[in-house]
């Protein structure tokens, strides 16, 4: 089984949307808490971020948060 590779690459996970999974045949994505949707050193999600995370819900994209902390 060949092993999974990206096909693209963003800035960073705000500029991912709907229309771009759409395309991709992507239906939900699985995520890192620590550097992807929040600094380690903080105890909040970014306003940007918690806005993506309720434009990716109101669209339908499920979401699976994981953590190793």
């Amino acid at each position: 089984m060949p092993l999974p590779y990206p096909h693209v690459f963003l800035p960073d996970v705000t500029h991912i949307t709907p229309e771009l999974l759409e395309k991709l045949g992507v239906s939900g994505l699985l995520l890192d808490i620590d550097g992807t949707l929040m600094q380690t050193r903080d105890a909040m999600p970014a306003r940007p971020v918690l806005d993506w995370l309720a434009e990716m819900e109101r669209a339908g994209v499920i979401l699976y948060i994981l953590s190793n902390n």
